[in-house]
């Protein structure tokens, strides 16, 4: 009988658990700029927060299990789904300053709005570009993982074979006659605010991870070395997986490491 009430708290205690962190849509709105967010909150209320941010292409299943999994853990998580911008597509240059900018302030609403959490940032391939910037702005973020991120900006958008940002290389060479992938990187840096390369950050009391590919050209190898050797992450993890495989193995093989980083 005693196994059996045993069998029936444990069924219970992991079905309230597992209910409390179920996924709920939050829209903050912050001037004229309304930030979508996916919140997975602890039955219990609880001191960590992890905030995520997804890969270009949006919120993905990967992050999904990540944020069920931390919560599962006992830390509540919100993932950064969108946030609204008030321009249009452009190609000058100046629109890298508009996006930056907008990334870094609808990340600042969302960690104001949840002060009360001692915060951790995971981030994927763009989304560990922004995490990077923010860990980086704001000291009271106490660790942060990057999976297949980097630094030098203006070089990754002139590298990257990312589809998108090919597209608009190919027609500003055309716009303002650029010759080489050099020119072009020398032309986007006045255009970037924040380049964490050249940011000095306060690394006491404060954990970095990272993940790092190999074999990467849409966040370019040379570019994640570079920010490895920055900021010296206390957590390596390598792989000679592409980027997508690199993103694949780091959350099938790693994701309770990752998970430990922060909780621990």
């Amino acid at each position: 009988m005693s196994k059996m009430f045993s069998l029936l708290f444990i069924t219970l205690f992991s079905f309230n658990l597992m209910a409390s962190c179920e996924e709920e849509n939050v829209v903050l709105k912050k001037n004229d700029m309304d930030i979508e967010l996916s919140s997975f909150k602890t039955s219990e209320k609880s001191e960590r927060l992890i905030v995520i941010l997804p890969p270009t292409g949006g919120v993905n299943f990967i992050d999904r299990n990540y944020a069920q999994h931390f919560c599962k853990k006992g830390m509540s998580a919100v993932i950064i789904k969108s946030w609204s911008e008030n321009f249009e597509v452009r190609y000058d240059l100046s629109v890298h300053t508009d996006y930056y900018m907008n990334a870094q302030a609808a990340i600042d609403s969302v960690l104001n709005h949840h002060s009360d959490y001692k915060i951790g940032m995971l981030g994927t391939s763009l989304g560990s570009l922004h995490a990077s910037i923010s860990f980086a702005r704001n000291d009271f973020i106490d660790s942060v993982f990057l999976i297949v991120g980097g630094g030098n900006l203006a070089s990754m958008i002139a590298r990257t074979d990312q589809e998108q940002t090919l597209k608009f290389k190919e027609i500003r060479f055309e716009l303002y006659g650029f010759e080489s992938e050099d020119e072009y990187e020398e032309a986007l840096k006045p255009h970037i605010p924040f380049e964490v390369l050249d940011m000095e950050i306060k690394r006491e009391g404060r954990k970095i991870g990272m993940s790092i590919s190999y074999d990467d050209v849409t966040v370019p190898t040379s570019n994640q070395i570079a920010l490895k050797k920055k900021w010296n992450p206390d957590l390596l993890l390598d792989s000679n997986f592409n980027h997508t495989n690199t993103v694949l193995k780091t959350w099938l093989l790693n994701k309770r490491a990752i998970t430990r980083f922060f909780k621990d």
